[in-house]
């Protein structure tokens, strides 16, 4: 039998009671202890599911869910995980069976993402999910290419109530934190913290699927008097409206093969460009001149020797084989700026491997969106959502 995690010292405290939390129909007779010295064996279970591997979790989420009962067991984290078809199952064992919370990062500062309600644990084995999440990284369209915001806040609401506020961080890094706002109190002050890069919506509730959720990009926090104004109608039109489904199938999509990137043969190319090898002249036993280097090149002989300084001292010491700067590096970045295009063209759901592009840029276009040039800045389970479009 699985021994229980809980402690004896946070047994005594059994006469601890949160008795804020509803117990309305969700048990009717409680198992709870005789003995609150007494460790006990766990006989009831938990399970959560995130639809990614647990390492993208870690990488983009940084946080998970903690558990806790109303009566002797305090907070606990999952003791289980496994994989899923969509994801990842984790698995909380407990020894009573009275109502408990599920709350995302903790319970003394829950997201907005937390399980609303009092949820029941069913004995070890049932192996029932009655709750489960989607990751989704937010973008904006830029022209033909997909950026990460870095400025301004992200909204999550759910049948037009706000779930969770999101602010952008300052830095460019395309990171933000959760916000303490709600729907009944607006609080730009930050809850959590944890930097994340992707953000949880509701996937079941209750073994449902949630429906009727959107998520809205603004520059500025939104304010009271347009919360409550605000309705599904409105958010159809600024905000996307999520496809569970699609959210779940738009991972499977085929990944596309991409043409081999020139960005070596670019770079090689570059360098070639910049440099020259002094050249013995046919039929001769002289070198060229720096003259004559410098008209090939478009540029007089004092901006030559001025690319090259090593040869301030004596320009007459040039022979044959030397090799000459003829164009700074620096220059010839701007010049041959490497920007390429996605795979697949930008859509409201994105599959992650298919939306990042070469880009040598940090930001698209003049925007302060974060360009996606690099498959580090994704993870192949978690959809790109696009919030909205920018020119």
């Amino acid at each position: 039998m699985i021994q229980s995690k809980i402690s004896a010292d946070i047994l005594a405290e059994s006469n601890y009671s949160q008795s804020s939390f509803s117990t309305s129909s969700h048990c009717a007779a409680p198992t709870l202890p005789e003995r609150p010295d007494q460790i006990p064996n766990v006989r009831f279970e938990y399970h959560l599911e995130i639809a990614c591997s647990d390492e993208s979790r870690r990488a983009m989420l940084r946080y998970g869910f903690a558990l806790r009962g109303q009566e002797v067991e305090l907070t606990t984290s999952p003791q289980n995980q496994y994989s899923t078809e969509y994801g990842t199952r984790y698995t909380y064992y407990t020894a009573y069976n009275d109502p408990k919370r599920i709350m995302a990062f903790n319970d003394l500062s829950p997201l907005g993402i937390s399980v609303p309600h009092p949820i029941q644990v069913k004995p070890i084995g049932s192996g029932f999910v009655r709750e489960a999440f989607i990751p989704v990284q937010p973008a904006i369209q830029v022209g033909d290419h997909l950026g990460l915001p870095t400025e301004g806040y992200i909204y999550h609401f759910h049948q037009a109530r706000l779930v969770q506020e999101y602010h952008l961080m300052p830095g460019g890094s395309g990171s933000f934190y959760a916000t303490l706002s709600r729907h009944e109190k607006l609080n730009q002050a930050r809850g959590c913290p944890c930097a994340h890069d992707a953000l949880l919506v509701f996937w079941k509730m209750g073994c449902r699927d949630v429906h009727n959720q959107h998520l809205l990009y603004l520059k500025k926090p939104i304010t009271r008097a347009q919360l409550d104004a605000l309705n599904e109608t409105w958010l159809d039109k600024h905000a996307v409206r999520l496809d569970l489904q699609a959210l779940l199938e738009i991972t499977r999509e085929p990944v596309v093969l991409r043409p081999l990137e020139q960005h070596v043969e670019n770079t090689q190319k570059n360098a070639a460009d910049t440099l020259h090898t002094v050249q013995r002249i046919p039929g001769t036993n002289r070198r060229e001149s720096w003259l004559e280097i410098a008209v090939r090149y478009g540029l007089s002989a004092k901006a030559l020797l001025d690319l090259n300084p090593q040869y301030h001292a004596d320009p007459m010491v040039l022979k044959i084989g030397d090799v000459l700067t003829i164009q700074s590096q620096k220059s010839n970045a701007r010049q041959d700026t490497l920007i390429g295009l996605p795979p697949r063209a930008p859509q409201t759901y994105n599959h992650p491997l298919n939306s990042y592009y070469a880009h040598q840029a940090s930001y698209l276009n003049g925007t302060t969106m974060k360009a996606i040039n690099s498959r580090a800045l994704i993870r192949k389970d978690i959809p790109v959502v696009r919030l909205n479009r920018l020119g």
